[in-house]
């Protein structure tokens, strides 16, 4: 994979996701918060957000994004623009036993997403189209970016990421 091309894909959307949150556009802030504790197993999503100087840790931590994020995508710029820019580094071929190993962080995420409580669930039954449409993007993300990766289609990699973080974008901000 070219690290020109992952370090732009890293810089938009941090630069995306940093900026939405961290300006709380459309109550961006308080869905991520939702979601998160949506997703949290054995009731730990029940303790209090932390607070520093009276902001809420998750929005600081996007503010950090949202500030880093361009910084980042001139540096993927300047790489991709560079002599060697279109030159991809090779990785080795992970074993058939990763794909396996990595099958069940995966799915339990995809549970926990999907569980009666989680926030994918919510959001499929709350959503229209586009919402659906991301949804149903996200979740194909989990499967494609393993099986991508576990048959060396390094190219095909960063596109699952990119739709993931895409779909998580339009999920995030929420409904107008």
């Amino acid at each position: 994979m070219n690290s020109g091309l992952f370090t732009v894909m890293w810089g938009l959307t941090a630069t995306a996701f940093g900026w939405i949150v961290a300006t709380d556009f459309r109550d961006a802030a308080r869905r991520l918060e939702l979601m998160s504790r949506r997703s949290m197993p054995f009731g730990l999503g029940r303790r209090p957000v932390p607070a520093f100087a009276g902001y809420p840790v998750p929005r600081l931590v996007a503010g950090f994004f949202g500030l880093m994020g361009p910084v980042i995508l001139v540096v993927g710029l300047v790489e991709l623009a560079g002599p060697n820019g279109a030159v991809t580094s090779a990785m080795p071929r992970p074993p058939l036993p990763f794909l396996l190993f990595a099958t069940v962080p995966g799915a339990l995420g995809l549970w926990m997403l999907w569980r009666r409580s989680g926030p994918l669930r919510a959001e499929w039954a709350g959503g229209g189209v586009v919402r659906r449409a991301a949804v149903v993007v996200l979740t194909l993300a989990v499967p494609c970016g393993l099986l991508a990766f576990v048959s060396d289609r390094m190219t095909v990699l960063p596109l699952c990421w990119l739709s993931a973080a895409l779909a998580g974008l339009i999920l995030l901000p929420g409904r107008r």
